[in-house]
């Protein structure tokens, strides 16, 4: 049943609506701009001229991009050109591509951020169970350290989030995956350099 603040996925189908509502750019000018905001996650980017549009509204405001579609995929390197930042969000990538080529689509957008020197934020469901367990579960763990390896530069807790800050066991797993992490790529540049 749809309802208020529902998403509607139309895989494979291109829709031609504006990146942003006339609501959307009021609230950005009369809203985030006097205080200061850092960023804005823009979803749902079909192309690279959804960013030169927004850009037009926010000026010189920073922004975060987020590609959660088959559309955007495929114009990701024109996205990549026009962003300062981006986003992997993988629960609406997930509803518009395979399951199977969600971890495939990741990896080549971490890839070409980090080959292009932008910021690189990985989203949707990273940690999930530790709303409710103090520890995460063993494919959590690796899909965190996977994407550390990957090289991407933040990731982004999702869902119930005041509980996962209320706990400092569950940041405190993240930082040492994370660690771990750090030094596993030092390690894999070490052998490298070796060779």
């Amino acid at each position: 049943m749809l309802g208020e603040r529902k998403n509607v996925n139309l895989p494979g189908v291109v829709v031609d609506l504006p990146t942003l509502t006339d609501k959307d750019v009021e609230d950005i000018l009369k809203w985030g701009v006097p205080n200061k905001i850092d960023m804005i996650a823009l979803s749902f980017v079909r192309k690279g001229s959804d960013l030169l549009n927004v850009r037009k509204v926010l000026g010189s405001h920073s922004k975060s991009i987020n590609v959660e579609n088959q559309e955007g995929v495929l114009n990701f390197d024109k996205i990549l050109r026009e962003t300062d930042a981006f986003m992997v969000a993988r629960g609406d990538l997930g509803m518009e591509i395979p399951i199977e080529k969600i971890f495939l689509a990741q990896k080549m957008m971490i890839y070409k951020c980090n080959l292009a020197g932008k910021p690189v934020v990985t989203a949707t469901q990273m940690l999930e169970s530790m709303i409710k367990s103090p520890r995460p579960t063993r494919a959590e763990a690796t899909d965190v350290a996977n994407a550390f390896l990957d090289c991407m530069d933040c990731v982004m807790l999702s869902e119930s989030t005041e509980e996962i800050i209320e706990s400092a066991l569950k940041s405190a797993t993240e930082r040492g995956l994370c660690n771990h992490g750090d030094a596993v790529v030092a390690s894999v540049i070490k052998i490298c350099v070796v060779k």
